[in-house]
């Protein structure tokens, strides 16, 4: 099992691939939020050849397309909602700082 991490934003997404030991299996890549980025996003994985569980912020209208997408090619998807994400890195964090 691998599993994905997307970072959702207006105009691209940037993905990260990492297997059961948190070591990451490829380089990670940025998409367009347009159907070719979605496409390489699915040859990607396809050629990694193992299934892939999928984590995402719900950020609204900016995931919608990419969601529909993921979930017409079967891929296991879960969103979350970006306040959650957002406390949960407040709460592991010495420092208020922002992470990217």
């Amino acid at each position: 099992m691998l599993y994905v991490g997307i970072d959702v934003a207006k105009n691209k997404h940037d993905v990260t691939v990492i297997d059961n030991t948190g070591k990451m299996v490829l380089k990670p890549i940025t998409i367009t939020n347009r159907k070719q980025g979605f496409e390489l996003l699915h040859n990607t994985l396809k050629q990694l050849n193992q299934n892939c569980l999928i984590a995402m912020e719900d950020t609204g209208h900016y995931a919608l397309n990419l969601l529909t997408f993921l979930h017409q090619n079967n891929y296991q998807i879960y969103t979350y909602n970006p306040l959650l994400i957002k406390e949960f890195t407040k709460s592991i964090s010495l420092r208020k700082t922002k992470t990217d």
